[in-house]
């Protein structure tokens, strides 16, 4: 989450002297426009960061607009979508470094004992990724339905055809007599430092406030009464 404040809006609401009044209007109307502005560099920034990043990433931000009881505007990671996806928990690594959250895949593995705190799960060879490099949700949960009944890599007709979790390496399906890594446990996974988003945000916030606090300050003139 980055602040918007009121820094840098002081030389453009001196026109408003003689209209006091005005001045909570034109300050939360020039935040909230940077705020929104800042929101969409953030939102083109990414795709430079990331690899081909998802819809779902990119629109992962918010905007909270400023109220003139409430002179500051909020730009943000949102912590809950629609969908019940969380793109706070997924960027934060990338801003912050250190380890991620556990998935909800994850979290189930865990709570059967198959994963230790300190082991997630990434893609294995076998798995098919979509165009964003990704598996598609539809197969993870086939995977996890499969692994609720078996545990073992034993090939008879339970396993046949289905995923099965082989302790200590991860969820794998057998393809013809070959034993294929659909998702393989990964230790101690740890993220560097790569989205810079409160500096940037920061920046881009510094670059617009000045051309829309011009912009409010004219509007809230104008309006006047």
């Amino acid at each position: 989450m980055i602040d918007v404040n009121i820094d840098g809006l002081e030389q453009a609401l001196k026109a408003l002297n003689s209209q006091q009044k005005q001045i909570p209007f034109a300050t939360a109307l020039a935040l909230t426009r940077t705020a929104k502005a800042v929101e969409q560099d953030v939102r083109a920034e990414m795709p430079r960061v990331f690899d081909n990043p998802t819809p779902f990433t990119i629109k992962g931000t918010y905007t909270k607009p400023a109220k003139k009881s409430k002179l500051f505007a909020e730009v943000g990671l949102k912590d809950h979508t629609a969908k019940g996806g969380n793109a706070r928990d997924y960027l934060q690594p990338h801003i912050y470094g250190g380890k991620r959250t556990a998935k909800r895949s994850e979290k189930s593995l865990r709570s059967r004992g198959h994963l230790a705190g300190s082991e997630f799960m990434v893609p294995g060879r076998g798995a098919k990724l979509n165009k964003y490099g990704n598996i598609p949700k539809g197969q993870v949960v086939k995977a996890m339905s499969n692994v609720r009944g078996h545990f073992d890599s034993r090939q008879d007709s339970k396993t046949a055809g289905k995923y099965f979790w082989l302790p200590g390496h991860g969820i794998f399906f057998r393809k013809g007599k070959q034993l294929k890594a659909f998702l393989v446990v990964a230790r101690n996974l740890r993220y560097k430092k790569r989205f810079d988003f409160h500096g940037f945000a920061a920046r881009r916030a510094q670059a617009h406030l000045p051309g829309e606090a011009q912009k409010a300050v004219q509007q809230a003139i104008d309006t006047a009464r």
